[in-house]
């Protein structure tokens, strides 16, 4: 998400639009002249609305390569394959795997 790069606010904090108020500061701090407010804030805006449409375009240019790879079934993540060495894992240490709920069940042999 882009509200912390973008906004610098966490995404359940994040809206649409975030509303600056001049009057609204700090205590201590004085108010700024609505001369030099609104013209950053304007700027601010612009700014924030330049790096949503930067960023939507760069989601969009992934989702395209994405849609457009000519074989999406037959990919599989690294982390998701079997090896073969892996393979006997649960038959090699079931006798140590404790007996709870989910763990494997012992296989007897046929006689």
């Amino acid at each position: 998400s882009g509200s912390v790069r973008i906004e610098g606010v966490h995404p359940l904090q994040f809206g649409f639009l975030r509303r600056k108020r001049r009057r609204e500061r700090r205590h201590g701090l004085p108010l700024e002249s609505p001369l030099v407010f609104y013209p950053r804030r304007l700027g601010e805006l612009a700014l924030t609305l330049w790096r949503w449409v930067r960023l939507m375009r760069r989601y969009r240019r992934i989702l395209a390569r994405v849609l457009a790879d000519p074989a999406p079934a037959t990919y599989t993540d690294d982390a998701l394959r079997t090896e073969a060495s892996e393979s006997g894992f649960v038959q090699i240490f079931s006798e140590k795997i404790p007996r709870t709920y989910g763990a494997p069940k012992a296989r007897s042999a046929a006689v």
